[in-house]
């Protein structure tokens, strides 16, 4: 039985130290801390409520963006550089077919606005730089913005608030009529929207949500040999009683 002790202590110990070296290679991901769209069509129009989040573009007479999608995250304040920074949005479904519409990545440095009172008529103005792109992307598939414009902003605002606005790209690929469906925070049903921090070593995000997950395997893991080893040395104490 002593044997046994060690083994289940030497596991213990190994899940320990496995555990940070699963995290330590990003920050995140994050979710919004607010989130909600704006109509060009309907400008009064308040939809921070909605469990999903439209972003839609026309091309009929020159490319106009007809609604912006608004992000406002909590940047953490981590120790080391932030090299490297991605926002995933899910597109969950599109409307009218599979219409190409093209992304960018905006800025703005108004970060007052309120989920459950900004509009279109009163929408903060963007930041004039396009910090990502992303190409027109299908349901159901992530939008993946990356760019080391979008690393360094995020970088010289650890631990601040930030606001990333999401619209159609007009230097790219834009349909006459194009509409992406994105889940909002409120959704409890679809993928999040997530921003994902690196430092100065870059992995794929997809690496990154393997390794999330591999982490909350081990997590679990650990409760359960803790359970064991506690169950363990209960025995041995009682069959010395």
């Amino acid at each position: 039985m002593h044997k046994l002790g060690i083994f289940l202590l030497v596991m213990l110990l190994g899940i320990i130290v496995l555990i940070p070296a699963q995290s330590a290679s990003a920050v995140g991901p994050y979710t919004p801390i607010a989130d909600a769209y704006t109509l060009l069509n309907s400008p009064n129009t308040n939809a921070g409520s909605n469990n999903y989040l439209l972003l839609s573009a026309s091309n009929l007479d020159g490319c106009v963006p007809t609604s912006y999608v608004w992000f406002k995250f909590q940047v953490p304040n981590p120790t080391t550089t932030i090299s490297y920074a991605t926002l995933s949005v899910p597109i969950d479904a599109i409307y009218s077919g599979n219409e190409s519409l093209d992304m960018e990545l905006r800025s703005s440095s108004d970060t007052d606005w309120q989920e459950s009172s900004i509009n279109w008529s009163n929408q903060p103005d963007l930041d004039l730089e396009v910090l990502a792109t992303a190409p027109s992307t299908a349901a159901p598939s992530d939008a993946l913005f990356t760019s080391a414009a979008l690393a360094g902003y995020l970088n010289a605002r650890k631990g601040q608030t930030v606001s990333l606005v999401v619209k159609a790209n007009c230097n790219g690929n834009v349909y006459s009529e194009a509409t992406r469906v994105i889940a909002a925070r409120e959704n409890t049903t679809a993928n999040k929207v997530e921003l994902v921090l690196q430092g100065p070593t870059n992995i794929n995000l997809l690496d990154m949500k393997a390794n999330s997950r591999t982490q909350d395997r081990q997590i679990v893991a650990l409760g359960v040999f803790v359970g064991i080893i506690s169950a363990y040395f209960l025995v041995k104490k009682s069959s010395f009683g």
